[in-house]
């Protein structure tokens, strides 16, 4: 927007925005191989200088590329690759800061943004079992003012079949349990759904124009999609999609629809992964939001939760079905997602604790939630205060 005055970025004004309760860590890479990382709170900041082997940063590149590939299940990502970089990535003069915390923002870095930090191990747990967790693109997006709210309605979409293109877009039948489990935690608290099954594009265009999906509290969409590290969208990120019945729409499509939700929730594989690499660059210089989180972020939306690999379709759907239920009762994006994971782990085997399958949902928001009854009702506001 050409007539908006960029904020001042100061770490006072940033700990302005910070609750008691809450924690930054913040990320930035000084050299390929020495890593910033800065932990603030509302009254306190500490920065480390983290310094990676050349096996610590190999490391880091062969997740990147382990998770743009997957095409199955990965059981060796907790052994090969998040537990080993945890020593680099969990600060040492910031770890008191983080005593007590029970929220914390991650604002990563270049490649940082696909390491799954919810898995990362803290105090012998995943770092999810102490802290609610979302992640912010970089610091000066904790700045960006939010709109109010949507009104207290759910709209979702719901695309299963892709007649003629099953070759390259196998059936989701999964979706229609999903979706209707969503349904019913917001309806059992009173809340209104509106469901498009099977829509068309014309459905969608049409539905992006006339506020059936406009300014929802929450939108829940169900589908295949593009990621950003394909090769249709890796040099032109807002050309990710996601599909329907009969075709799709893209990121500039979505970017300019006006959506204005307070959350977005996507279960296309690989729709959660940001820009990190593309246009010749084996890793972008800066840390600009693409891909489809952009797309509805720009379209002005304050978050987006999205898978950043394809994990297990059993496990997705559990997730994010217990994060709709907590939702539902009032519970804050990330404490939602917080409680879903957590109980997950909680009834999970030796297999299904694995990081592939339960770590791939990312929480990507800008802007700071509203306190007090900032929304449209009782609802939005007790949402958007954080309780959990």
């Amino acid at each position: 927007d050409p007539e908006t005055t960029p904020p001042a970025v100061t770490v006072a004004g940033i700990q302005s925005l910070l609750e008691p309760d809450e924690v930054i860590l913040y990320y930035y890479w000084l050299t390929r191989q020495v890593l910033l990382i800065v932990t603030i709170t509302s009254d306190a900041i500490a920065v480390d200088r983290s310094v990676l082997t050349a096996e610590d940063r190999s490391r880091l590149e062969l997740l990147i590329d382990e998770l743009s590939s997957l095409t199955g299940s990965n059981l060796s990502l907790d052994a090969a690759f998040i537990t080993p970089l945890a020593p680099v990535l969990v600060p040492v003069e910031g770890r008191p800061l983080m005593d007590g915390k029970a929220k914390m923002v991650i604002s990563p870095h270049r490649l940082l943004h696909w390491y799954p930090f919810a898995a990362m191990p803290y105090l012998d747990e995943p770092l999810v079992r102490t802290f609610t967790l979302c992640q912010a693109p970089n610091l000066t997006s904790l700045l960006v003012p939010r709109d109010t709210p949507g009104k207290d309605r759910i709209a979702g979409v719901a695309v299963s079949a892709f007649p003629g293109r099953e070759q390259t877009l196998h059936a989701l039948p999964q979706v229609s349990r999903e979706t209707s489990q969503m349904a019913a935690s917001y309806t059992a608290a009173g809340i209104p759904v509106s469901l498009m099954r099977e829509p068309r594009r014309a459905d969608i265009v049409r539905a992006l124009s006339d506020g059936t999906l406009s300014e929802a509290w929450c939108l829940h969409i169900a589908t295949h999609g593009y990621s950003i590290d394909d090769e249709l969208s890796r040099d032109a990120p807002l050309e990710s999609m996601l599909e329907l019945a009969d075709g799709s729409v893209d990121g500039y499509e979505i970017a300019s629809a006006g959506l204005r939700c307070e959350i977005v929730v996507l279960t296309a594989c690989d729709s959660g992964q940001l820009a990190i690499r593309g246009r010749g660059m084996a890793e972008q210089p800066g840390d600009e939001l693409f891909g489809l989180p952009a797309a509805f972020i720009e379209s002005g939306c304050a978050c987006v939760l999205a898978p950043a690999w394809p994990a297990d379709e059993e496990a997705m759907s559990q997730i994010v079905s217990a994060f709709h239920r907590h939702l539902a009762h009032s519970a804050a994006p990330e404490a939602a997602l917080a409680l879903a994971q957590r109980e997950f782990l909680d009834s999970a085997n030796a297999k299904t604790r694995r990081a592939y399958f339960w770590a791939s949902l990312l929480l990507t928001a800008i802007g700071r939630p509203l306190s007090g009854n900032g929304g449209s009702s009782a609802h939005n506001g007790r949402a958007r205060a954080g309780a959990p």
